[in-house]
C-alpha cells in the first residue's frame, strides 16, 4: 500500500527540483535512526517545499503529512498526529476515492496512532474498514493484507480481546507462511505479533516458542540489531511469565543494550526495555531495579512505557520503597 504513494512522491520531487527527493530520504533516515526531533524538522521542511514548488501535488503532501504524523506520535504528541493524519486521509479520499488502497494505508496509520494513545476500540474500527478495502481489491499484494490483519490483531490485543487477536494474527501468519520462505524477516514479524497475542491470552509456552523462532530468523537473516532486540524482548516477557527469570533478565539486558546503542536513552523502545528490566530485578536487586526504572522514566516517547509490565512509574515507586526498606 505504501509503494504507490512513495513512488509518486519520489517522481514528483525529482521534477520539482534538486534537493526535494534527498530531503525526503533524509527525513526517513532520521526517523529510522530514532532522531525524532530532527526527523520532525525535516518532514516539515519537505511539506513546506512541496507547498511552494508543487502546490498541485496534494497526494505527495498528504503522504508527507502522514509520515510526519507517525513521528509526532512517537514523540507522544498524539493529538497533533491524529489531526495531521485526518488531514491526509481527507485529501486522499477526495483525490482517490474512499475505497482506494492508499486510503487503507492511512486508515491503518491512524489506527496505530489511536491505539498508542489508548483508544483501541476506535482503532479496531479503522483497521476493519481498511481490511474491507483490502479484501475488495483482487489485485492487492498479500503483504498489504498481512499488514492490515496485524494492525487489527494488535488493536484487539490492546482492547483485552486476546482470543480474537489470536484468531486474526493466526490468519496473518498463515498468509505470511504461504507468501515467504521459512527464514524471511517478515515471517519473524508475524511470529512476534502472534506470540504477543498468545501471551495475553494466557499461553506463555506458545508465546515463548513463537518469539524464539522469530529470534532465530532475525539472527539467521542478519537483520538489524533492533529487530533482534524486539524479538529478544518479547521472548524475555514470555520467559518471565514462565518463571525463567535468569534467561529473561539476560535477554532484557541484551535488548536494552542494543536499543541504547542504536537509539539512545531517550527513545521509547529503550525506555520500554529499561522498564521491563527494572521490573524483573525488583525481588533480587531493588537497587538495580531502581536504576533501570529511572532510566526508563527519562525524557522520550511516552506511549511505550505503558506497555511495560507494571509500567515504569509503578516500578520506580516500588523499587524506591524497597531500597529505603533495605537501608533501615
Amino acid at each position: 500500500m505504501l509503494a504507490a504513494l512513495t513512488a509518486a512522491l519520489v517522481l514528483q520531487s525529482a521534477e520539482a527540483g534538486p534537493g526535494l527527493r534527498e530531503l525526503q530520504f533524509e527525513a526517513r533516515a532520521l526517523r529510522d535512526a530514532g532522531e525524532l526531533y530532527e526527523a520532525e524538522a525535516a518532514f516539515r521542511s519537505l511539506i513546506d517545499r512541496l507547498a511552494s514548488q508543487r502546490p498541485d501535488a496534494r497526494l505527495d503532501t498528504a503522504f508527507a503529512l502522514s509520515e510526519l504524523a507517525l513521528v509526532l506520535d512517537e514523540l507522544g504528541r498524539h493529538a497533533e498526529a491524529e489531526t495531521l493524519m485526518l488531514e491526509a486521509i481527507a485529501v486522499q479520499e477526495r483525490q482517490l476515492g474512499a475505497d482506494h488502497s492508499d486510503v487503507a494505508t492511512s486508515l491503518n496509520r491512524l489506527g496505530l496512532i489511536l491505539r498508542r494513545a489508548g483508544f483501541a476500540e476506535q482503532a479496531i474500527g479503522l483497521h476493519r474498514r481498511a481490511l474491507a478495502i483490502d479484501e475488495a481489491d483482487a489485485h492487492l499484494d498479500d503483504y498489504d493484507r498481512v499488514t492490515t490483519l496485524t494492525y487489527l490483531g494488535l488493536a484487539l490485543l490492546a482492547s483485552g480481546r486476546g482470543g480474537a487477536a489470536v484468531d486474526v494474527l493466526s490468519r496473518a501468519l498463515e498468509i505470511e507462511q504461504a507468501r515467504t520462505s521459512a527464514q524471511d524477516p517478515d515471517l519473524a514479524t508475524a511470529l512476534n505479533a502472534l506470540g504477543r497475542a498468545y501471551l495475553t491470552a494466557g499461553d506463555p509456552d506458545r508465546a515463548a516458542a513463537l518469539h524464539g523462532q522469530a529470534l532465530e530468523i532475525d539472527r539467521a537473516a542478519r537483520r538489524s540489531s533492533l529487530d533482534a532486540a524486539m524479538s529478544g524482548y518479547l521472548l524475555a516477557l514470555a520467559q518471565t511469565v514462565l518463571g525463567a527469570l535468569d534467561a529473561a533478565e539476560a535477554g532484557l539486558q541484551t535488548s536494552y543494550e542494543l536499543r541504547m546503542q542504536a537509539l539512545g536513552a531517550r527513545h521509547g523502545q529503550t525506555r520500554l526495555a529499561a522498564c521491563a528490566l527494572g521490573r524483573i530485578r525488583l525481588d533480587n536487586d531493588p537497587a538495580g531495579a531502581l536504576a533501570a526504572a529511572r532510566g526508563g522514566m527519562k525524557a522520550g516517547a511516552g506511549f511505550m512505557v505503558a506497555e511495560a509490565p507494571g509500567g515504569c512509574a509503578e516500578t520506580l515507586a516500588e523499587a524506591a520503597w524497597r531500597v529505603a526498606q533495605d537501608r533501615r
